[in-house]
């Protein structure tokens, strides 16, 4: 039979092995799920601010830096589950 440690060992190699796997599709659903919508949002900031909308600038960009930063937590293995806003 396998020790612990070599059972351990295996799964974590395993474990590793499936996000290394799962990786490529994360960065794709970052892009299609946060990063073109944040990129739409700062150019909808910019109009607003150029337009003098002063309520609807801080919005949009509000929502594009969120967007953002969802897609660069996503890109770099951070879960985002911890960083709610209620």
């Amino acid at each position: 039979t396998m020790d612990d440690n070599t059972y351990l060992s295996r799964l974590s190699e395993q474990l590793n092995n499936t996000e290394r796997s799962l990786q490529p599709a994360l960065n794709v659903f970052a892009i299609n799920s946060f990063r073109r919508q944040a990129d739409q949002d700062y150019i909808a900031a910019r109009s607003n601010f150029r337009l003098q909308l002063r309520q609807q600038f801080l919005f949009a960009a509000l929502q594009a830096i969120e967007k953002y930063l969802k897609a660069i937590l996503l890109f770099h293995k951070c879960g985002i589950t911890q960083y709610r806003h209620s």
